[in-house]
């Protein structure tokens, strides 16, 4: 899985120890070496966002959906609040295999592409 490799990638850029990268999001060494090696069939959701800062990047990037490492910058105002939707929907994710994520994935494309198409033609 691409997850745990770009964890490593990312720990070693940026010079930190996997003992340094453990104490940065409360976890110990073994857990980040089982996260490198994909030994955690399902990534717990909840550690995504803190990895992803410690390792000054995005979620997206970790998980595979983007191959730009850049940090995301989110605007939020005091009126944002959790989507259960949007959480439902990453977990659902993570749970897949490899294989059925890029699957979804193209089948997401396909939905936005047609959603497009159906905008631009009431046009």
């Amino acid at each position: 899985m691409v997850t745990g490799r770009r964890i490593k990638e990312r720990r070693i850029a940026l010079g930190l120890s996997a003992d340094r990268l453990a104490e940065m999001i409360g976890k110990n060494r073994a857990t980040i070496y089982r996260y490198e090696s994909d030994e955690i069939e399902n990534f717990p959701l909840p550690i995504i966002d803190p990895l992803a800062d410690a390792l000054q990047t995005s979620p997206a990037y970790l998980m595979g959906w983007t191959d730009d490492p850049s940090p995301m910058v989110y605007e939020t105002t005091p009126e944002d609040e959790p989507d259960p939707e949007r959480e439902r929907i990453a977990t659902l994710f993570l749970s897949l295999t490899e294989e059925n994520q890029k699957r979804l994935l193209d089948y997401a494309e396909l939905l936005l592409k047609a959603q497009q198409a159906e905008r631009d033609s009431r046009a």
